[in-house]
């Protein structure tokens, strides 16, 4: 294997970063040309594609050179450290739209993200948060792939093959 990284790779990650924002923004006219309005999928599956393809040709590097227990240890503490980030971003997102909220008078930004269950249940909200079944608007891609990262170990010995 090569210890070289493809930079096609990052290059259409890239690209899908691009295409997800454009698709995000309401009214806009590069929205147009995006892969939603093309294909099967739009740019967040093909981004989440990519990312595990990146995934296991790193980690499969490893798991070539130093074994399946030291890849296992990279791929969850690699796991751990955007599970952090993640709830770190969460609670950022959280803080933001409820003082945005507060001094917005014409719309109602909780509901629009998709926090109101934290307003009615904030014990259930915080622990469903903990788990990563709480996602408001434009922050399921993370948990996501932490999820799919956190069972890369599982099947990792069989994709290398």
């Amino acid at each position: 294997m090569t210890l070289a990284r493809d930079n096609r790779i990052d290059f259409f990650r890239g690209l899908a970063l691009i295409f997800i924002f454009w698709d995000h923004v309401p009214h806009n006219p590069l929205g147009q040309i995006t892969l939603r309005n093309f294909g099967f999928s739009d740019a967040a599956e093909v981004f989440v594609f990519l990312a595990g393809f990146a995934a296991v040709l790193a980690y499969g590097k490893v798991l070539a050179r130093e074994g399946f227990l030291i890849a296992c240890v990279k791929i969850l503490r690699r796991a751990w450290v955007l599970y952090v980030v993640h709830i770190f971003l969460l609670a950022m997102l959280m803080g933001i739209v409820f003082f945005a909220n507060s001094h917005v008078e014409t719309r109602d930004l909780v509901e629009e993200m998709g926090m109101h269950h934290f307003i009615s249940n904030p014990q259930q909200a915080l622990i469903d948060e903990l788990l990563l079944r709480f996602k408001p608007n434009l922050m399921d891609p993370l948990p996501l792939y932490i999820v799919l990262l956190a069972g890369l170990p599982l099947v990792l010995p069989l994709l290398v093959r």
